[in-house]
């Protein structure tokens, strides 16, 4: 079965400075940005999943890291950069994307886009406070 996938990507480059000064405090400034975006994403798509029984929306969760890692450019890895947060019932991807004799009710591909740019608030506020 395919899973719901959907990517949300932040352009740090300007934080490139921050990285070699103040390394450990990026790493943390970076974990709660996927942090605080993980429970963004969450929060809405609970509001914008289709309610039946409830079982779909009270499955959103599992907000967590995945492996995967931040680059400055250099080489050097900051922290787990990836998470990953979905539905964790079986028909929630027939929710999303519908069937040949099912209408989609998209819950998980609008709340991401929903959050975007909350998340690039959160990261310059995330970035103003390590200064």
């Amino acid at each position: 079965m395919a899973d719901l996938n959907y990517n949300i990507k932040l352009d740090l480059t300007e934080a490139n400075v921050y990285f070699n000064a103040f390394p450990k405090k990026m790493e943390f400034v970076v974990n709660n940005i996927v942090k605080k975006g993980i429970l963004l994403v969450e929060r809405y798509a609970k509001q914008l999943a289709p309610v039946d029984t409830g079982r779909l929306r009270a499955s959103i969760g599992g907000g967590s890291f995945k492996g995967g890692s931040f680059s400055d450019g250099t080489g050097r890895s900051f922290g787990n950069l990836e998470a990953s947060i979905r539905p964790f019932v079986n028909y929630a991807i027939y929710q999303e994307l519908g069937t040949r004799r099912m209408q989609a009710h998209p819950f998980m591909g609008p709340a991401v886009d929903r959050v975007r740019q909350e998340i690039e608030g959160i990261a310059n506020d995330e970035l103003k406070a390590l200064l």
